[in-house]
């Protein structure tokens, strides 16, 4: 599954406060000015005030999916008052450019630069999965595990270390990647790898297989990009599980904010916020590193095809 990081705030949105996402007038040349916005939704002959007090964010598309050249002063306004005979809104400060024709604006709870953003990458790194990279080549007995990939900062991160054959295709009998003894440990804010030798098959030259933990807010356009910061950042998480994050650290980090919205029942509570976090977070948990393995020497080895008579431990790193 793939998501935006501009969809995973507006469905993280829907879940905090008072939200929309509404159309400026599709009027060739647009009637709205850099004062007032003309949002037909709001038109309406009752006396309702749907956004008034939210915040109006622009990110500078249209609803048929053309992009719109945005001056980003002009990104967000609080909504000052709205006429609803009219089906206007009006900016609590002037715009740059007014709202193209069919732009779309969104409508927010929370200040989206100051309060929402940063609640997301919050969410996000609670979301943890585990990926794997290869260390190599060259003879490696330590390792700056830091300096080959820079969201690892941490020793509890490293769950698994194995060992393949480089090239690929030597020797015959090696078979899959095998596990090795390990340790980690820090050095001047980096983490390190030692690993161990482990008889004929050290010392390692490449084929270092290393699995840690890594959370999906660095996980982002296929793992290149580094942290999430654009609304066009596209994100390999499941939304159910992000927006479940998401929210319970918007409790977390500004519970007055989601009070007033969940005080009279309109938004989930806190309770209902952390139960939806913890079923989503036993559904998405990493997996357990328990491993059984057989010994090399056994008839039904695992290695399979081992008949020169040399034992090679097993190791089994839990």
């Amino acid at each position: 599954m793939t998501i935006t990081l501009a969809q995973l705030e507006q469905e993280v949105a829907r879940r905090i406060g008072p939200f929309k996402v509404l159309v400026a007038d599709p009027s060739t040349p647009t009637i709205s000015t850099t004062t007032f916005g003309v949002v037909p939704y709001l038109q309406t002959s009752l006396e309702l005030d749907e956004v008034s007090n939210l915040f109006a964010l622009r990110r500078g598309i249209r609803a048929d999916g053309q992009v719109v050249t945005l001056n980003p002063l002009d990104r967000q306004r609080r909504v000052r008052s709205v006429d609803a005979s009219k089906g206007t809104f009006e900016a609590d400060r002037p715009w740059q450019d007014p709202l193209d024709p069919l732009e779309v604006i969104e409508f927010h709870h929370l200040d989206p630069e100051q309060e929402l953003r940063p609640v997301i990458l919050a969410g996000l790194r609670r979301c943890i999965v585990e990926d794997r990279f290869q260390i190599g080549p060259g003879y490696i007995y330590e390792c700056d595990l830091t300096a080959v990939v820079p969201w690892l900062t941490d020793t509890n991160q490293v769950r698994d270390v194995q060992v393949g054959p480089y090239p690929s295709s030597w020797p015959g009998w090696w078979g899959g990647p095998r596990a090795l003894p390990f340790e980690v440990f820090d050095e001047c804010g980096h983490v390190w790898l030692r690993v161990s030798g482990a008889g004929d098959i050290a010392p390692f030259y490449g084929g270092l297989y290393v699995t840690a933990l890594h959370n999906h807010g660095d996980i982002v356009n296929s793992c290149g990009g580094g942290p999430a910061a654009q609304d066009g950042d596209v994100l390999q998480c499941d939304v159910d599980w992000a927006a479940a994050m998401c929210h319970a650290e918007a409790w977390h980090l500004m519970p007055a904010r989601l009070q007033a919205a969940a005080g009279a029942g309109w938004q989930a509570t806190r309770e209902q916020a952390a139960a939806e976090a913890t079923r989503q977070a036993w559904v998405h948990r990493p997996p357990r590193r328990d491993r059984w393995s057989f010994s090399r020497t056994e008839l039904w080895s695992m290695g399979g095809g081992m008949n020169d008579g040399a034992r090679r431990p097993t190791v089994v790193n839990s």
